[in-house]
């Protein structure tokens, strides 16, 4: 049995936690809210109250430490705050993780970022377009947001600082149970019949983190988000349809930007089956 240890159960860790311990392994989630680990250790999910910023301070005794970093693996699942102004923290915060994760000689650690990294410009983007290594030759460098410039720069030095094997996760935009797309359209202006969508089922996510765990190595970076192409306006009346009521993009204006399209086909071709490789099924499951 492998022990894993969850940093950050929230809408996405606490999903995670229950497949991995669904499948055998050992798990520990953490959160700084007391709620929330009273509702997983409901389903029968060891927890650890962890506060990043106490970890920062070095306010957390031996045995909490332990409980956390005692483990074959951490994977964070922590957002980066750029919205809630913690965004400068990110960087302490993963750098601390990966000093823990030494010093308990950690074996695998994995990084749920974002593909958010990628520029918004219009061409499809593979792992190797942006590396972990920063090297003056990515012509994409000069492109990049600085969201997506602070995200690179994070997985870059916690790729450098740990010594065991780093998978880097980056994840398309979220979707799922209490989580619908379609609540988003009333707070857009203008959605593009141009602008490719990279959106994912939660539902893919944690069953492509599981499935990734099995392989014998790790690939260091990996695109999760639905391979189906179509545009974001597209996407967004699928998701006013599912609902079945009568609503439309009509009031909304279509610029026609273009923009990135992430491929996942790394991912495909690792052995990895979609559970909803169409974005039309993954959006109605959420009315079911």
């Amino acid at each position: 049995m492998k022990k894993v240890s969850i940093i950050g159960a929230g809408w996405l860790g606490q999903t995670l936690a229950a497949k991995l311990a669904e499948q055998g392994y050992c798990v520990t989630a953490t959160s700084r809210d007391l709620d929330k680990l009273k509702k997983i250790q409901a389903k029968g999910i060891k927890t650890c109250q962890l506060d990043l910023d106490n970890l920062l301070a070095a306010k957390l005794d031996e045995a909490a430490l332990k409980a956390v970093f005692d483990t074959d693996i951490v994977i964070g699942c922590f957002p980066p705050g750029f919205r809630s102004g913690r965004g400068h923290n990110y960087l302490k915060y993963w750098l601390k993780l990966t000093d823990y994760c030494n010093q308990y000689a950690v074996k695998r650690l994995v990084f749920c970022s974002s593909t958010a990294v990628y520029p918004e410009i219009a061409q499809s983007f593979t792992e190797s377009d942006l590396p972990l290594a920063l090297t003056e030759d990515i012509t994409t460098h000069e492109l990049l947001s600085e969201k997506g410039l602070a995200l690179w720069q994070v997985e870059a030095e916690v790729a450098k600082a740990f010594n065991g094997e780093l998978m880097v996760c980056r994840l398309a935009g979220l979707f799922g149970p209490d989580r619908d797309p379609a609540n988003f359209v009333k707070r857009l202006k203008a959605i593009s019949s141009k602008m490719p969508v990279n959106m994912v089922h939660r539902e893919d996510v944690v069953a492509a983190i599981h499935f990734l765990l099995t392989l014998n190595t790790l690939p260091d970076v990996i695109n999760i988000s639905c391979p189906e192409q179509m545009s974001k306006r597209a996407f967004y009346q699928l998701a006013l349809d599912a609902r079945c009521q009568d609503e439309s993009l009509q009031d909304k204006v279509d610029n026609q930007q273009a923009g990135k399209h992430i491929s996942s086909q790394k991912l495909i071709e690792l052995g990895y089956q979609f559970i909803y490789s169409e974005q039309k099924k993954a959006l109605v499951s959420l009315q079911n």
